[in-house]
């Protein structure tokens, strides 16, 4: 799908953060049910509609053709970078969101894509839109991953900030599945 955000020279990656161990949830939250379907494909999906047309889950997650994480449980940064290495000429950018932000709108994805640098939203590291790998960061921080990858932070509309929510007990699970 092309849309405003993507165009016919710009091959972009969405890639849904999947690798945690969801040890504050209790199970895995790939794969809790949000409206008819696992949380891994609604995020999947959002990606989808923001212009993505490649789709890829990093990390194992059942059921799934996932990409293992090369630094397995050490954290998004790494999944990142490890990722960016594993398609290191494939496509021009990296769209990353993670697995545990159901309410993030498609919008607001659409809105890092129209950037023609890497870019994220100020306060939220995630999602992120990186369209190269920093060659010598290797740290743990996402943060720290943007700074290295020159990403520019931007200023998030406040009809967005609903949809950074992300969901890491069973209690905000709770309030967002409702």
């Amino acid at each position: 799908m092309i849309t405003k955000a993507t165009s016919t020279h710009r091959r972009i990656a969405g890639i849904v953060l999947a690798g945690g161990q969801s040890s504050r949830m209790g199970t895995n939250k790939a794969l809790l049910p949000y409206r008819g379907r696992p949380l891994v494909e609604h995020m999947m999906e959002k990606l989808r509609q923001a212009g993505c047309a490649d789709v890829h889950i990093s990390g194992e997650v059942p059921g799934y053709k996932g990409i293992p994480d090369t630094a397995r449980f050490e954290g998004p940064a790494r999944a990142m970078m490890g990722l960016m290495g594993h398609f290191r000429g494939k496509y021009d950018g990296y769209l990353f969101v993670p697995v545990d932000m159901p309410l993030l709108a498609p919008e607001a994805l659409e809105a890092l894509l129209r950037h023609e640098s890497s870019a994220f939203y100020e306060g939220h590291p995630l999602p992120a839109f990186i369209t190269s790998a920093p060659a010598d960061y290797d740290g743990p921080s996402v943060k720290g991953a943007l700074q290295a990858a020159g990403a520019r932070a931007i200023s998030l509309p406040e009809r967005w900030e609903q949809g950074m929510a992300n969901i890491n007990t069973k209690e905000e699970w709770e309030t967002i599945a409702s």
